[in-house]
C-alpha cells in the first residue's frame, strides 16, 4: 500500500503529465503540500458531472487525484481542480523571493503551494473574504512565517507592490489596485467570468506603464462579489461566444473610442488586439 507521501508524489507527477508542465519546482510544490490538511475530516464530497458524491471512506489517499473537493457545498465553495491550478500557476511563474498576493484563498491549499514556489525569502499575502474560511486559512498556515492571512475584500486590500497576484474568484475586470500594485514585470492572473460563473483565465503582465494581456484556457469560479459589474458581465458573455480569444494582446486603461483593435471595449477597461 502506498504511503501518503508516495501518493502525493504520484499525484504531482500525474498532474504534470496531464498538463504537460515541465517545471520541476511546481511538481515539487504539489508533491510537498498535504491536501488533507486544508480540508475537513473525510469522507469528502467530490464534484462530478452530476453533482457532489461522497468518497467511499476517510482515507486521505482519495484526495490525491485530479478532483474538485467541497469546502462548503451549500455555497458552492470548493478546493479547485488541481490540474487547472497547476496550469495557471505555471503561467503565473512565481519565482523564489517573489512577493505574492493570493485572493480568494479558501482554506489555503493553493496558498501553501504559492508559498512553496516563493520560497523562504518570498512573501505571500493571502486574502479571504469569508470570515470562517479566513480563520481556517490562518490556522492552517500559522506555522509558515512567509504567509500573512487576512480576512477582507481582495479588490480593496493593499498589500503594497507585488510580483504576482493570483485571483481565485470570478471577476468581470481587474481591480484598479491590482494593476497599480504590480511591480515591473509583475504578473496578474485572474478569472474573467460571465454570469454563469464560466469564462477564461486572463494573464496580465506589467511592461512599464502598459500591460500585456493574454486570455488562457476556460475556467469556472464562484463570483467575487466586489469584483463584478453587470454591464461588463453582459459584454463578456457576448465576447466569450467568439473564437478569437488568442487575438488579445494588451489591456488598456486609457480613455479611447471603440475601434477595430478592441476585442472587448467597456467603459472601465479594454482588452485590445494592439500589442504593447
Amino acid at each position: 500500500m502506498k504511503s501518503l507521501a508516495q501518493a502525493r508524489r504520484a499525484y504531482a507527477e500525474q498532474l504534470a503529465r496531464l498538463t504537460e508542465i515541465a517545471d520541476w519546482r511546481i511538481v515539487e510544490a504539489f508533491a510537498g503540500v498535504p491536501r488533507e490538511k486544508f480540508l475537513s475530516a473525510g469522507p469528502w464530497l467530490l464534484l462530478g458531472e452530476s453533482g457532489y458524491e461522497p468518497t467511499s471512506d476517510s482515507d486521505p489517499i482519495r484526495l490525491y487525484q485530479d478532483v474538485v473537493v467541497a469546502i462548503d457545498p451549500i455555497k458552492g465553495i470548493n478546493n479547485g481542480e488541481p490540474s487547472l491550478h497547476m496550469r495557471l500557476l505555471a503561467a503565473l511563474a512565481v519565482r523564489p523571493g517573489d512577493k505574492v498576493l493570493h485572493i480568494g484563498t479558501g482554506t489555503g491549499y493553493y496558498t501553501a503551494i504559492l508559498a512553496e514556489l516563493a520560497g523562504p525569502q518570498g512573501q505571500v499575502t493571502a486574502v479571504e473574504f469569508q470570515p470562517e474560511l479566513a480563520e481556517r486559512l490562518r490556522q492552517n498556515l500559522a506555522a509558515d512565517p512567509t504567509v500573512q492571512a487576512v480576512c477582507g475584500d481582495g479588490t480593496a486590500y493593499d498589500a503594497g507592490t507585488v510580483d504576482a497576484i493570483y485571483v481565485n474568484a470570478g471577476v468581470t475586470e481587474p481591480a484598479p489596485l491590482w494593476l497599480d500594485r504590480l511591480a515591473e514585470g509583475g504578473r496578474l492572473l485572474l478569472m474573467l467570468t460571465a454570469r454563469d460563473n464560466w469564462g477564461r483565465a486572463l494573464k496580465i503582465t506589467r511592461r512599464g506603464a502598459a500591460f500585456e494581456a493574454q486570455l488562457l484556457g476556460r475556467c469556472g469560479f464562484i463570483h467575487c462579489i466586489s469584483g463584478r459589474d453587470p454591464q461588463t458581465e453582459a459584454a463578456l458573455s457576448d465576447a466569450f461566444i467568439r473564437i478569437d480569444h488568442d487575438a488579445v494582446r494588451s489591456l488598456r486603461r486609457d480613455q479611447h473610442s471603440r475601434n477595430e483593435t478592441c476585442w472587448l471595449h467597456t467603459g472601465r477597461y479594454c482588452l485590445s488586439r494592439r500589442p504593447v
